[in-house]
């Protein structure tokens, strides 16, 4: 027999559909989870996971993939809780950010059984990119300072030939 001839089993061809309610930004919303992830066979990952529900905005549906972030509680020789988070944009020019939060039992034999009552959405800010105040990240060494950019930036024959430049253009005589 070749591997051609095997026919899929159904649980891997079509992926499984699970419903439940959790509070959404202070709404109870009824969230449809739909997964291929199969704890016996995928040991190390949660991804391709499709999460929707209904806004007032219209449907929210997120294909996300789960990455570990931490242990929650260790049992010995049986397994362990943990944290596992996703995450997908709230929308094209949003600065924030959808967060998916799940528990996950890891078992020691390292099958991943995600706990779907557990999920929590939540709206987050995205990280990354904040510039203190009053910096606009310019300075001589290309490492911010503490203080604004400004004209003591610019070297004496900087400002001599932006001064030849407007001279030539006409803007000053």
């Amino acid at each position: 027999m070749r591997l051609v001839d095997l026919t899929p089993l159904k649980e891997q061809e079509n992926p499984e559909e699970i419903k439940v309610k959790i509070d959404i930004l202070g709404d109870e919303k009824e969230v449809a989870i739909k997964t291929t992830h199969d704890p016996f066979v995928n040991t190390k990952d949660i991804k391709d996971v499709t999460i929707s529900w209904n806004e007032p905005w219209g449907e929210e549906v997120h294909t996300v993939n789960f990455k570990f972030k931490e242990e929650i509680e260790d049992h010995d020789n049986e397994g362990k809780d943990e944290e596992w988070i996703a995450q997908a944009s709230f929308g094209d020019k949003s600065s924030l950010i959808w967060e998916f939060k799940l528990e996950v039992y890891h078992l020691q034999s390292q099958q991943l059984e995600p706990n779907w009552d557990t999920l929590k959405i939540e709206k987050e800010e995205k990280k990354g990119g904040d510039v203190e105040e009053g910096t606009c990240g310019y300075s001589i060494d290309g490492e911010g300072g503490d203080e604004p950019a400004g004209p003591h930036l610019l070297n004496k024959s900087n400002l001599q030939e932006i001064r030849l430049l407007k001279i030539r253009a006409g803007i000053i005589k």
